[in-house]
């Protein structure tokens, strides 16, 4: 796997599982070999949850101005 990219800058992906799609059995052992290929990567890789990602990028991101704030909303922003 090429994490240059991610070195540089965050990368997101999300998995969406829909279980009418991922539910079928034929799919499942595809599912376990995706999954575990992930797992084997967990040095590299940060798995996490939404909150998670909201709590670090507010830890390492300033808060904006209230006017800031507004500006970019009267603009539609």
């Amino acid at each position: 796997m090429d994490t240059r990219q991610s070195r540089r800058q965050p990368l997101v992906m999300g998995v969406a599982l829909h279980a009418y799609v991922i539910g079928q059995p034929f799919r499942l052992k595809h599912l376990r070999r995706a999954l575990a290929h992930v797992a084997s990567l967990r040095d590299e890789l940060w798995l996490t949850t939404p909150g998670a990602i909201e709590a670090e990028f507010r830890a390492r991101v300033p808060a904006r101005s209230e006017e800031h704030t507004s500006e970019l909303q009267s603009r539609g922003l």
